[in-house]
């Protein structure tokens, strides 16, 4: 399986699709980790011909994906045509009240019980103690992320908004953080090639 996914473009979609439509174009999947206008995600829709899954970033708004038929993840779960369940959460760390899709640490170690069991977790943020300063609200991490990954050990976790493309392991699972667009070929359950683009 080919999987495109993309993260945090912020307004800046355009170029980096222009530049690497043709990878998008081999995907037999296209997630969406969050913080795209909906410009962008209709330009993405409009162009692929396979299905597409996302969740909502910290800055998205409620109408970004609406009237088109895409496939939210937060808290659901979808099994893929080879048998592996992909599941997601939304949001990011609350950083200020007005934040729509944002939890405090307790909300989000609440909220992540929801998550059903998942071969593949795609959220938006990442988990706290592995995304760099515990201490900065807006990028520290979830903790709800951590212990669902301690408890479920799914495969591989695919998540955004901290605007680096890195990944380390978790015990049995394989972190990806993406930002802007990476393509990976996932086969039985692992990834077996990644590369990342950004502009």
């Amino acid at each position: 399986m080919k999987l495109a996914v993309i993260a945090d473009t912020h307004g800046a979609f355009r170029p980096l699709f222009e530049q690497h439509k043709d990878k998008i174009a081999e995907a037999n999947l296209v997630c969406i980790l969050g913080d795209m206008y909906r410009l962008e995600v209709q330009l993405l829709y409009d162009f692929v011909k396979v299905p597409i899954i996302a969740i909502h970033g910290n800055h998205d708004v409620e109408d970004t994906y609406s009237g088109m038929d895409i496939y939210m993840l937060h808290q659901s779960s979808v099994m893929l045509s080879n048998g592996l369940v992909v599941a997601g959460f939304e949001g990011s760390s609350k950083y200020k009240p007005s934040q729509v899709y944002g939890f405090t640490q307790d909300e989000s170690i609440e909220e992540c019980i929801k998550i059903p069991i998942c071969d593949i977790l795609v959220c938006h943020d990442g988990p706290l103690g592995y995304c760099g300063d515990i201490h900065d609200v807006a990028h520290c991490g979830l903790k709800g992320i951590t212990d669902y990954i301690n408890r479920v050990q799914p495969k591989i976790l695919f998540y955004g908004h901290h605007h680096k493309n890195r990944n380390y392991k978790i015990g049995n699972t394989d972190c990806y953080n993406v930002y802007e667009l990476g393509i990976f070929d996932i086969e039985d359950g692992k990834v077996v090639n990644y590369t990342g683009y950004n502009l």
